[in-house]
């Protein structure tokens, strides 16, 4: 499972992408120079339990995963967040098969980044799927 799934789900969800369009999220790297709002989506942790030893190779696996949020106004930053969450809690993510996608954590903050102000929103996930080798 990796976590282009999760922005393919974003680039295929419309809400999403009236909210904040694919380009403007990012995997693990955001790049000097982008404007704000901006997403950075990166792994916690991951973890796969093989659940037979037959030929099928069918494992589950469990991937925790973060949105950083990032805007200059609060007001963007809670309804982009509200967003994400009305179409990421419970998600059917296609992965294989998703089991659960739950959220674990919800934060909002500022900090001066580059010498501006700036909201910083934190949503972690959970997700759980029920998956073989030829879903990954």
């Amino acid at each position: 499972m990796r976590l282009s799934c999760i922005r393919d789900y974003w680039l295929n969800d419309f809400n999403l992408n009236s909210a904040i369009p694919a380009t403007q999220v990012f995997l693990d790297y955001v790049p000097p120079g982008i404007d704000m709002p901006y997403v950075r989506l990166t792994v916690i942790n991951w973890t796969r339990e093989d659940t037979t030893g037959g030929k099928d190779d069918t494992h589950i696996e469990n991937l925790q995963y973060q949105f950083s949020v990032f805007s200059l106004d609060l007001d963007a930053l809670t309804t982009l967040m509200e967003t994400v969450i009305l179409e990421f809690d419970n998600a059917d993510i296609d992965t294989g098969y998703t089991l659960r996608n739950r959220r674990t954590k919800r934060l909002m903050f500022g900090e001066v980044i580059n010498g501006a102000y700036t909201y910083h929103g934190i949503l972690e996930y959970e997700l759980t799927s029920n998956s073989s080798d030829s879903h990954v």
